[in-house]
């Protein structure tokens, strides 16, 4: 049963709830299936299961505590997308070109693939691009 409000009134949660959670977020997904489809599909092998455990958190969880975990993952992941830059010795592709914030996790969930055997054709495509025109300058 929700929490009731200080009017008698039935709380509605709003922070993962019907705005963003499984109708909302995979609003960019579509565009992963343009460009890879098997890649498309890995990435919701681990994009739906997190949108139903945040639509879990956000029915279970305080405010609170959603807060913290949001403000955690975040400040988190911009640490070691900092620290990743300064290992690498180079500026964030981000800041260069917007489009970078869509194509980065289908990035990532190719580099995933790629390591686990899979899309070997793909790799050898990129590999060949990147020994043709050397590595993109960020």
């Amino acid at each position: 049963m929700p929490p009731i409000d200080r009017f008698g009134r039935a709380e509605k949660r709003v922070i993962c709830g019907k705005l963003t959670g499984l109708r909302k977020g995979p609003a960019v997904w579509p565009l992963c299936f343009v460009l890879d489809r098997p890649i498309g599909l890995a990435m919701g092998l681990f994009m739906i299961p997190s949108l139903w455990l945040a639509q879990w958190a956000a029915a279970t969880l305080s405010s609170a505590h959603l807060w913290t975990i949001f403000a955690t993952l975040f400040l988190g992941g911009w640490a070691l997308q900092l620290w990743g830059q300064v290992f690498e010795g180079r500026r964030p592709a981000l800041l260069s070109n917007l489009f970078q914030a869509l194509i980065g996790p289908m990035f990532l969930a190719a580099e995933i693939c790629f390591a686990l055997g899979l899309r070997g054709k793909l790799k050898d495509q990129v590999e060949r691009s990147i020994s043709e025109t050397g590595p993109a300058s960020a």
